[in-house]
């Protein structure tokens, strides 16, 4: 990989992935960009892109293998599978009510002193 300041340049998603902590699919892909064995335990990943059911920028096995799914439609997280290993992945449909009620949430806690 090639460094640009904090940023990496890597020849392919595979690269890119192996290894990371962190990693966000934001493609128009509508097929895999990744194999899902690339994502190691202890990895969070991010995907902002396409998610219907014949087409996904996100290995289905991924989503298999987490430990933790989250998703800003609660109709889309209700159709994941049970989470299994060390591994988290959110789903984001771009609903930008989500972070008005975070941001609220967060809020009212600094007032109460917990966090909801």
């Amino acid at each position: 990989m090639q460094a640009y300041g904090t940023c990496l340049a890597a020849p392919t998603a595979a690269d890119a992935a192996r290894g990371a902590d962190v990693v966000v699919l934001a493609t128009t892909s509508t097929v895999p960009v990744l194999d899902a064995a690339t994502v190691e335990p202890g990895t969070h990943l991010t995907t902002v892109g396409p998610k219907w059911t014949g087409a996904h920028e996100t290995p289905l096995e991924l989503l298999r293998r987490a430990a933790v799914i989250t998703c800003d439609s609660p109709q889309q997280a209700a159709a994941y599978p049970d989470p299994a290993a060390d591994i988290t992945v959110h789903c984001s449909v771009g609903l930008a009510g989500t972070e008005v009620i975070i941001a609220a949430a967060l809020l009212a806690s600094q007032e109460t002193g917990e966090l909801r």
